[in-house]
């Protein structure tokens, strides 16, 4: 039984027949029900009274007092009281704490997994960092948000794919050749300077001894780039791999943008606008109609010179995605492409496939903090902390649990010595410190001889006091805030309620002891606490942390 959805139907039941007493048709769509931060003020509340006081021309209190006298006897509600403007105060009976705990013991690692997807496919398509440098810290925030999602899509009963898309092709890329051929002509004593915006970093270093151990001076006169390029390209990106497999992030698919030119995907679907009426030629260029659909402008897709624009294929991808049997399509985007989303919007649409199934999340920029001084991430400038120096120091929880607290669209400060820190001033330590100290309890009970027999034989009814209510409360809530946080792209609501969990388990910790003289108190204890483990393993899990027995 999921108590709040259980309330709101209540609650809503409850005003549809206020609303017909005093003659007024009218409905409201959203119904707010919440924990009060005062427990004094019960264990939800809503303020639903106040929204539609001035509609009915009624006094928030009063319409309040009309809803509660409307709420019949029910296996939930214990008593409702009007408080305040106009706040519809709920207490929940005995009970309830009972169903909840009861319920949570019964699906253990299944709670919070919801059906709710109903098995439809998603795509969700991150990280896609162009293979001209090692990860940075920038890079972390989009490859755990987007890691974080698809397991949150998972969570709520979704088929989940996870791809890594990149450009291997372009200027940039070019660049990344030209500056291995430098590098790896330098190795063999020639005087030549890396190209102008090339990348500097050590790393291409290190590429050209690769290169130059593996083919001597083979390429000593070549002037293919390409060559140079693949070779780059493809040290990189099994680095980049490495990286990932080490913070447990692994894409089922990994495509690039040749293969879509290559396979004529490009050509159709440009072909297929073509038939739509959405291009056009103007000074030499093809351009597609964006503006129709929202665009500030019409855009190019394919320049005088015959070259495309990055729209072009991005598109193509796109369809392509769509072809594959997809239902949504997610992008986790940096900001800087916050801009392109009503253009590629606008493309699909033009394809006649569901624009809507597009889902994109923009995230803010990172700065890192260390040492009290902002550390750069430019990869071509060669100054930046590699991802793989931070996942080293750091480890693998850490990262993820820093990623995942901020809200994405928000910049990140990353604090170093905060994500070093070992005591429990370090949230993602704090969290995991908390199910560490239930499975203490249930050691210390083993050393004891101490044999708690199950959910079963425990006498809920004896957990009456604020602080194990507070607890199983907020224990209650998990699934929807597992739905909540999928439904909003933001895991920092996952991860603050982990915090606030945490933070009413340790006020229970603080004022009541689990293991006592009291036989039947303590079992009833063992659930809670075991409800508690539960709980905490299953939201570290969707976060892809590990949940500690010791500390």
């Amino acid at each position: 039984m999921n108590i709040k959805l259980e309330i709101e139907k209540l609650i809503r039941n409850a005003l549809a027949n206020a609303l017909k007493e005093i003659n007024i048709k009218t409905e409201i769509e959203t119904i707010i029900i919440e924990i009060p931060k005062d427990k004094s003020f019960g264990d939800y509340t809503t303020n639903v009274a106040m929204m539609i006081a001035k509609i009915c021309k009624k006094k928030p209190r009063d319409m309040a007092d009309l809803i509660v006298k409307s709420i019949p006897e029910n296996e939930i509600i214990e008593k409702c009281v009007v408080a305040g403007a106009g706040f519809v105060n709920i207490f929940l009976k005995q009970n309830c704490f009972e169903e909840i705990l009861k319920r949570i013991s019964s699906e253990r690692e299944d709670y919070g997994i919801s059906k709710k997807g109903k098995g439809k496919k998603v795509l969700v398509e991150f990280l896609s960092a162009n293979p001209t440098g090692p990860l940075h810290i920038g890079h972390g925030r989009n490859c755990i948000l987007g890691d974080t999602i698809a397991r949150l899509y998972e969570a709520n009963g979704y088929q989940v794919t996870r791809e890594y898309y990149y450009n291997d092709g372009g200027v940039q890329m070019n660049k990344l050749g030209a500056t291995l051929r430098a590098r790896y002509l330098q190795l063999l004593g020639k005087n030549v300077d890396i190209p102008e915006n090339g990348y500097k970093g050590d790393y291409m270093i290190d590429i050209a001894k690769k290169l130059l151990k593996d083919v001597g001076d083979k390429h000593k006169d070549c002037n293919d780039i390409l060559i140079f390029t693949k070779y780059a390209a493809d040290d990189i990106m099994k680095d980049i791999k490495d990286d990932l497999d080490k913070i447990g992030i692994h894409f089922d698919i990994y495509s690039n943008e040749s293969d879509l030119f290559k396979q004529g995907k490009v050509q159709e679907t440009l072909d297929e606008l073509q038939k739509r009426g959405y291009l056009y030629e103007k000074d030499g260029a093809l351009w597609f109609k964006s503006f129709s659909f929202g665009d500030t402008e019409d855009k190019v897709i394919k320049k005088s010179d015959g070259s495309y624009t990055y729209l072009t294929p991005d598109i193509a991808y796109h369809r392509e995605k769509f072809q594959r049997g997809y239902d949504i399509l997610v992008n986790i985007w940096g900001e800087d492409h916050k801009g392109y989303i009503q253009r590629l919007a606008g493309a699909i649409e033009a394809l006649g496939l569901n624009k809507d199934a597009l889902k994109v999340i923009i995230y803010g920029i990172v700065n890192l903090y260390k040492d009290g001084a902002k550390t750069k991430l430019s990869t071509r400038s060669g100054e930046f902390m590699t991802f793989k120096e931070i996942l080293i120091e750091l480890g693998p929880d850490v990262i993820r649990f820093f990623f995942c607290m901020r809200n994405a669209i928000s910049e990140m400060v990353f604090d170093w010595d905060l994500a070093k820190e070992s005591s429990e001033k370090n949230p993602v330590h704090y969290v995991r410190y908390g199910h560490a100290r239930v499975c203490s309890i249930f050691a210390k009970a083993k050393e004891k001889n101490i044999e708690w027999k199950g959910i079963e034989e425990s006498d809920l009814s004896l957990l009456k006091s604020p602080e194990e209510r507070d607890l199983i409360n907020t224990l209650a809530i998990f699934p929807e805030v597992v739905e909540d946080a999928l439904d909003n792209f933001a895991p920092h609501i996952l991860t603050d309620y982990l915090r606030d969990l945490v933070s009413y388990y340790h006020k229970f910790y603080h004022d009541h002891r689990v293991i006592s003289d009291d036989i039947a108190l303590m079992n009833a204890r063992f659930a809670l606490i075991d409800s508690t483990r539960i709980v905490l393993k299953n939201g570290l899990g969707i976060l892809g942390i590990s949940a500690p027995e010791r500390m």
